[in-house]
């Protein structure tokens, strides 16, 4: 009992920081665009919600309609409103653990997880209602059950109901799904658990194109809404090619020294990979390549918007890669360090 307790350790202490950190990050802030999503969620709780709405806020589900059931259960307020990303913003931190854990051992997964939990940038929008990190979130714990999963149904049918809920509030999430096809064709364990990510996307996706095709004629008026908005052209915002780089020189923005650490690891990563560093490796290149080169629309290139907060997605990969790395350099293994005892359900 005693060990079993002990091994609780290294996973309880990176939430609690994780936790401390997300409440002290806490404003209390309430932006027009977490107004909006907290009115649709009211909305839905009390029945006067229609997906035949004009706006794309209305059609990001996954942001809004879990804090309807907070609202449901705690009434209608700043901590029922903050709940859901602050949750899910732990079982993030949490799953980066386990994924460091399952491919590099405990200590890199201790790592991992401090990293995601000191993360300023996920500290603070976990308090705020954006689909920031509740998109970061879903995307980053689908890829990591994909990756760090054992082989098989439910492996793949959680990675494609998470990637299913994360396409919903940005269709881009659907990259991780050529990363998954070429992921197996590498890894041929995972190649049977394909099906099941495609029954996982029909699963959440059916339902929902029949339930648009009903309410607006359209099943695929979700997509026009937000395809409309896009219309616009280039902004200068998207053409700021230079907009990531310039955070390695500037430590105060909400990346940190954390995006420096990133840089130097995924150097020393590429000089070594290995087969489970070089999976994260091309996960965080091709997401980082959207972000900076992607378009907004598929009819012509409309360089996608470049925001700090946009980076979420990169979070879990990201610390994960540098859990192995530092731990490798360092030389720590589970077996070196006593007081982080491997167990089964860490």
């Amino acid at each position: 009992m005693h060990q079993s307790m002990r091994a609780l350790v290294p996973m309880a202490s990176v939430l609690l920081v994780a936790l401390v950190l997300r409440l002290f990050a806490l404003s209390g802030e309430m932006g027009p665009d977490s107004t909006v999503y907290a009115q649709y969620a009211w909305n839905l709780l009390h029945g006067e919600f229609s997906l035949d709405n004009g706006s794309w806020y209305a059609h990001r589900l996954p942001v809004f309609a879990p804090v309807s059931m907070f609202y449901a259960v705690a009434g209608v307020g700043k901590a029922s409103t903050m709940a859901w990303p602050l949750l899910l913003s732990l079982v993030q931190v949490a799953a980066a653990f386990w994924l460091g854990r399952r491919l590099f051992g405990t200590w890199a997964g201790w790592v991992a997880g401090m990293v995601l939990a000191t993360l300023p940038l996920d500290a603070i929008e976990a308090g705020r209602l954006m689909p920031d990190v509740i998109f970061g979130g879903l995307m980053g714990i689908a890829g990591a059950i994909w990756i760090g999963g054992t082989p098989g149904r439910r492996t793949g049918l959680g990675a494609g109901l998470l990637l299913a809920l994360a396409t919903i509030v940005r269709p881009y999430a659907l990259l991780l799904l050529p990363l998954f096809v070429l992921d197996a064709r590498f890894v041929r364990d995972r190649r049977p658990a394909l099906a099941w990510v495609a029954a996982g996307l029909a699963i959440v996706l059916l339902p929902l194109l029949t339930t648009y095709w009903f309410d607006t004629g359209d099943p695929l008026y979700r997509w026009r809404v937000v395809s409309n908005a896009y219309s616009s052209g280039v902004m200068a915002e998207g053409s700021a090619f230079d907009f990531y780089p310039r955070l390695l020189t500037a430590p105060w923005k909400t990346t940190g020294l954390h995006s420096v650490l990133l840089v130097g690891c995924f150097l020393v990563a590429l000089l070594s990979p290995g087969r489970d560093r070089a999976r994260l490796l091309v996960w965080i290149g091709v997401l980082f390549a959207f972000l900076q080169f992607g378009s907004m629309s598929l009819s012509e290139w409309v360089p996608i918007l470049k925001r700090v907060r946009f980076l979420t997605i990169l979070s879990l990969p990201a610390a994960v890669l540098i859990g192995s790395v530092v731990a490798g350099l360092a030389g720590w293994t589970v077996e070196q360090r006593w007081w982080i005892p491997r167990h089964p359900w860490i």
